[in-house]
């Protein structure tokens, strides 16, 4: 009975230290669509107080980063196309890269970011055709905005997090 209760013990302890080995991933899904606008960063970008249009501002809280506000604010999305977005589903054989990117890790040598942000790139995740969460991407200065997670994103912005990103969502044959 001891052996049996040692052994229960053992058993216990392996599955709460291989749990805590797994990492969470920052979201739920069974879809990601990429959005990528081109712009070289050299278009002006709208400000709501200079009499542009409601796209123009909504373009600009979109790519310098005020929009979404959080995870229900997803009106944007049906947006993206007329704002300059090309969307592009990601295949599910990218989906273990997804989760490896966009969970927690154990340390980061994440950087300041010393630019402008310009958001080119969003990550819309869908769980049953309901968006679960938002990401959106600065290669260049290496800024990253999520909305729909509970898990720290902290570790998240190695140099070597946004090569491998960058490289799946722009690589050749992507």
């Amino acid at each position: 009975m001891i052996l049996l209760k040692y052994i229960l013990l053992l058993f216990s302890f392996c599955l709460v230290a291989a749990g805590c080995q797994q990492h969470r991933k920052f979201f739920d899904y069974d879809e990601v669509i990429h959005y990528y606008h081109p712009g070289d960063g050299s278009e002006p970008i709208s400000s709501p107080d200079n009499g542009k249009s409601g796209l123009d501002t909504l373009r600009s809280g979109v790519i310098e980063g005020g929009i979404p506000r959080d995870i229900t604010d997803t009106a944007f999305i049906a947006r993206l196309k007329e704002m300059g977005y090309s969307p592009r589903p990601l295949k599910q054989s990218a989906f273990p890269e997804i989760d490896a990117l966009f969970s927690e890790k154990d340390a980061s040598d994440a950087s300041v970011t010393s630019c402008i942000r310009i958001y080119r790139d969003v990550l819309i995740f869908r769980k049953h055709n309901k968006v679960t969460g938002i990401a959106k991407i600065c290669f260049e200065c290496g800024d990253y905005n999520f909305n729909g997670t509970q898990t720290s994103t902290e570790s998240f912005g190695s140099p070597n997090d946004y090569e491998r990103l960058y490289h799946l969502l722009h690589g050749k044959g992507q």
